[in-house]
């Protein structure tokens, strides 16, 4: 009899407490020590990836949003938009989405735009700040820690989510269409990896 009492006595709590909204002021984190850049992966966008989560850094936590940085076309310029150097986070935007650049560099390019708005954060006293990479976004912001000199200097910290560190089976897609999948195209049989990309 013990356990189901203390079962009715449960869901009564959670019934009762569930009826009360939280606030706004229930919920609380303190800006993080440095700024957070928001990376997206392939198909992605600052305000696609990122919109909801930023809104809620802005509107609920109260952190303030440093602007995007968006980079214009395939040759590394950079247009910030309502750009706030004293920003708790940041968003960008590569110049492709799909990581298809005439160069046919795909995330290594993107990793090489991703040091450009780094050095343009790091030049405005923005600086060390945290990458928070999606899906490609992730693979870009590696390549960019392990290639790029003086990159652990400019980046405190790494976090990644989503992102395809070991490959991703794309069979689906009947092969990589563009750089960006190109760049993450494995093929995932039973127990083996096979690498069917270029870079």
């Amino acid at each position: 009899a013990r356990p189901r009492l203390l079962k009715l006595i449960a869901t009564l709590l959670f019934l009762i407490f569930a009826t009360f909204p939280i606030s706004a002021s229930a919920i609380s984190a303190d800006p993080p020590a440095n700024p957070v850049l928001f990376v997206h992966g392939l198909f992605g966008s600052s305000n696609g990836t990122f919109g909801t989560t930023t809104q809620f850094l802005e509107q609920q936590l109260g952190w303030t949003r440093g602007g995007n940085l968006k980079i214009s076309g395939n040759n590394f310029a950079i247009v910030p938009e309502n750009f706030n150097a004293n920003g708790d986070f940041f968003t960008l935007d590569f110049g492709d989405k799909e990581a298809t650049y005439p160069d046919g560099q795909g995330l290594i390019h993107q990793a090489g735009e991703l040091e450009a708005i780094i050095d343009f954060l790091q030049n405005a006293g923005v600086a060390p700040v945290m990458l928070f990479g999606h899906s490609n976004g992730g693979l870009a912001s590696r390549y960019y820690l392990a290639h790029h000199a003086q990159a652990t200097t400019k980046v405190k910290k790494y976090i990644s989510y989503g992102t395809p560190h070991r490959g991703a089976d794309l069979s689906f897609f009947g092969g990589p269409s563009n750089h960006g999948v190109r760049d993450t195209f494995y093929r995932c049989n039973q127990n083996q990896i096979t690498y069917v990309g270029q870079n």
